[in-house]
């Protein structure tokens, strides 16, 4: 999809990529004893949306890149190597 947009509409100034992280304190701090991260994809994917939202903000109001013209995102799911984990992982341009 981001390569059909650089190739018929414009070239990004900026390519910014987000993955969850599974030892982030609000993941860490609300698991049961005992638990993994994996064994919570709800609880990974719901901090993710939050910071995702944060940062997606930031960016369209200028407030960290200056002023936007346009903006698109993708969020899928990047397995992790180690397991049948999986994360979710965004993509702006």
């Amino acid at each position: 999809m981001f390569s059909l947009l650089t190739n018929v509409i414009y070239q990004p100034d900026l390519f910014v990529t987000v993955t969850a992280n599974p030892e982030w304190d609000e993941i860490k701090n609300n698991l049961l004893p005992g638990q993994k991260p994996e064994d919570r994809p709800d609880l990974v994917t719901r901090v993710f949306w939050l910071k995702f939202k944060e940062l997606r903000n930031k960016i369209i109001n200028g407030q960290l890149f200056g002023r936007v013209q346009s903006f698109v995102w993708v969020i899928e799911w990047q397995k992790v190597f180690t397991s049948m984990y999986y994360t979710p992982q965004s993509y702006f341009i």
